[in-house]
C-alpha cells in the first residue's frame, strides 16, 4: 500500500461491527477499531476498551489469525501452511479434538496506553495475549482481563487490518509448512 504524502499513519483508521462468536444465537455485537499510529504502532479497541502495541506485536496477533483461520479450513497439519518468519513473540499449540485440529498462540507482550481497569497497574505493561479457535469455527483474542470471540470473516478482517495499520501489509513473507514456520510449536497432542 502506498500512501500519498502528507498522510500520516495516525489517519489509517478503521472499525468494523463483530459479531460475539460466543453470543451469535443472541445476534450479539460489539464494535472493533484498528488505528494506526505513527512509527507502525497499533491501537486496537474492542467494545470501547483500548490499547496500544507495538508493529511487532500486531503483526504477531496478524499471523496468528492466520494460522488459526488455515487451521479451522483444514484437517491435514501435515499439508497446511503459513508465512515463515525469524521471531515468534507467540508460540503454538495445536490440538486434534474430536477429529478437527485446534489451534492457540499465546505470549506476553506489551501495551500502552490502555483504557482504566485493564491493566492491574497504569495504562502501560506487559500482559499475556492468546490467540485462539473455539467451537463450531469461530476465534478468540483473550487477554488477561477480557476475551473477546468473534467470526472467521472477523478474524480475516482483523487479519488484514492490523499489517495495514502497522505499515506490514505489503511485507512478503515465503510460504512454509506450519509445522516449519520458524515458531516454535509448545504442544502437538492427537487425541
Amino acid at each position: 500500500m502506498s500512501f500519498p504524502l502528507g498522510n500520516t499513519v495516525a489517519e489509517l483508521k478503521f472499525e468494523r461491527d463483530f459479531t460475539c462468536w460466543r453470543g451469535r444465537e443472541f445476534d450479539e455485537f460489539y464494535q472493533c477499531s484498528v488505528t494506526g499510529i505513527d512509527g507502525g504502532a497499533v491501537r486496537i479497541e474492542l467494545d470501547s476498551m483500548g490499547f496500544e502495541i507495538s508493529a511487532d506485536v500486531a503483526e504477531a496477533i496478524a499471523f496468528s489469525l492466520s494460522e488459526a483461520a488455515t487451521v479451522v479450513k483444514n484437517t491435514d497439519i501435515e499439508a497446511m501452511t503459513g508465512a515463515r518468519r525469524e521471531e515468534c513473540l507467540l508460540p503454538r499449540k495445536y490440538r486434534l479434538a474430536h477429529g478437527r485440529w485446534l489451534f492457540s498462540a499465546t505470549g506476553v507482550v506489551h501495551v500502552s496506553n490502555a483504557s482504566d481497569g485493564l491493566l492491574d497497574e497504569g495504562s502501560c505493561g506487559d500482559t499475556r495475549v492468546t490467540v485462539r479457535t473455539i467451537e463450531e469455527g469461530g476465534f478468540e483474542l483473550e487477554f488477561e482481563w477480557m476475551g473477546y470471540s468473534f467470526s472467521p470473516v472477523d478474524a480475516a478482517w482483523l487479519h488484514e487490518k492490523l499489517l495495514e495499520a502497522s505499515q506490514q501489509d505489503s511485507v512478503s513473507y515465503p510460504r512454509a509448512r506450519l509445522l516449519e514456520t520458524g515458531c516454535p510449536i509448545l504442544n502437538l497432542r492427537r487425541a
